[in-house]
């Protein structure tokens, strides 16, 4: 189980399984039309098995550079609760991006 190989050019990362399945779901029942692919930050391949929430989307992303076809992806949209403070959770997030490793020489998640 896990994210083994980018399959689609939008990829929906999110905190956890069930995050991840209410987003399948949802794509499918809404016949999105867009190639998304789901998967949470605690099921991507190289990165720390089966840990869950937001605080493990930096090794989520770092370990996405390793995965067949990641060049093929244009975009990474990341989905994070945001209950309590939307603002804080959202510079939380930025604050996880900015910390992850270089993709490749030069280059970064923006």
């Amino acid at each position: 189980m896990g994210l083994k190989a980018i399959q689609a050019k939008y990829l929906l990362l999110c905190e956890g399984t069930h995050d991840e399945e209410f987003f399948k779901h949802l794509i499918k029942s809404r016949g999105i039309p867009l190639q998304f692919q789901v998967a949470s930050c605690g099921w991507i391949s190289g990165a720390p098995s089966r840990r869950h929430g937001i605080t493990h989307l930096t090794a989520a992303l770092n370990a996405l550079p390793g995965l067949p076809r990641f060049d093929g992806m244009e975009a990474i949209i990341i989905a994070a609760d945001n209950d309590d403070n939307p603002g804080r959770s959202f510079g939380n997030v930025q604050q996880l991006i900015s910390n992850t490793a270089e993709i490749s020489p030069g280059r970064r998640y923006a």
